[in-house]
């Protein structure tokens, strides 16, 4: 049996049951090259956001996105999950073997991959990475309210943080902000 190289996943809610973080742990471990488009829900999931944190530290690559389409799990090229039902009950799942179809849905894999957004690495300086958190939940499309749930502040907390990201970037604009924070690579 040929050992597994390359696995590639599009996450998102609602979930059957939590996974095994050992499982991807040991994938990671033994150099298994991880993709994964998660969906930007997970950005208001602390304790999912700290287990996705553990996964990119051990080596997957993340990305989030704020319209994943379906569940998927891509091994190599060789075959594909897909489950049938989008529930939380997980009644049967198609396998998918080389085939167009897989082909098609490895291609809206890479597309998802290539419109994700990179999650951003924790920094070392506390302000540094409260706008790095600031800017993924705001290009994952969250209000300033949501936001402001997610880091437990006020909305004018949040409203004034956007503020000083736009000064700090000389911006007039939200979207000039994260242009030039992408610039920056705090993006």
């Amino acid at each position: 049996m040929r050992e597994r190289v390359r696995v590639r996943v599009l996450d998102r809610p609602p979930y059957v049951r939590r996974s095994d973080p050992q499982t991807e742990l040991a994938l990671l471990g033994r150099g298994v090259a991880t993709r994964v488009v998660y969906h930007s829900r997970v950005l208001r999931d602390p304790e999912r956001l700290a287990e996705i944190r553990t996964f990119t530290a051990a080596g997957e690559q993340a990305r989030v996105h704020t319209e994943v389409p379906l569940k998927l799990a891509l091994l190599d090229d060789r075959w594909a999950l897909l489950p049938v039902s989008a529930g939380t009950e997980l009644e049967s799942v198609l396998l998918i073997r080389p085939s167009t179809l897989l082909d098609a849905l490895a291609g809206l894999f890479e597309l998802y991959w290539a419109h994700g957004m990179r999650l951003p690495e924790p920094s070392e300086e506390p302000a540094e990475d409260r706008h790095r958190q600031l800017l993924t939940l705001l290009a994952a499309g969250l209000t300033d309210e949501s936001i402001a749930r997610q880091l437990g502040v006020s909305t004018r907390t949040v409203q004034r943080w956007v503020r000083e990201l736009m000064d700090r970037f000389g911006a007039r604009t939200r979207f000039q902000a994260g242009i030039q924070a992408t610039r920056a690579e705090l993006l």
